[in-house]
């Protein structure tokens, strides 16, 4: 019996252990520090999403608040990681689903660094659907003067100038 409950105690240790070597969350990968930032719009951020730095996962969203009419990303990176002043928050997405996910893009190591609860200032959001929409709402909009344009010149309509050449012709 004590050799099986010994067995147990080892499986179930090993387990933990590589549960917390393969876990994303940076509470098991050394010291962390909270930087923050403001967004006008978090959607599609959730508690929990990666935070990537150089393509790499270095932390998690820990928290999302709003406060004064914008969000308040609250994230938990390695301790290791150098985030200076001139470095930037992009949000982008993750797939077609409108999940996001947060990058810090890395600034001038010549700048001072980022120390614990200090905020982020500068913040893209590149993944934001609604203002895709926007731009090709504004693409078909130019388009259709386009093709109104060459509509009319083929008609032949006289009183334009395209249209007095296709008569003549």
């Amino acid at each position: 019996e004590f050799k099986v409950g010994m067995l147990v105690v080892i499986v179930s240790a090993l387990v933990a252990v590589m549960s917390m070597r393969v876990s994303e969350s940076p509470n098991f990968m050394g010291g962390t520090k909270k930087i923050w930032f403001e967004i006008e719009n978090a959607g599609g951020l959730i508690k929990k999403s990666p935070g990537n730095f150089g393509g790499m996962g270095v932390g998690i969203i820990e928290d999302i608040k709003l406060e004064n009419g914008k969000a308040i990303v609250l994230m938990q990176i390695r301790s290791d990681v150098i985030v200076t002043q001139s470095s930037k928050i992009e949000i982008r997405a993750n797939g077609i689903l409108g999940d996001k996910h947060v990058e810090i893009i890395p600034g001038s190591l010549n700048d001072p660094v980022v120390g614990a609860d200090q905020q982020i200032i500068v913040v893209e959001d590149n993944a934001s659907i609604d203002r895709l929409v926007s731009e090709v709402s504004k693409i078909t909009s130019s388009l259709k003067d386009v093709v109104d344009n060459i509509r009319d010149a083929t008609e032949g309509d006289g009183s334009k100038p395209i249209g007095k050449i296709v008569k003549n012709i």
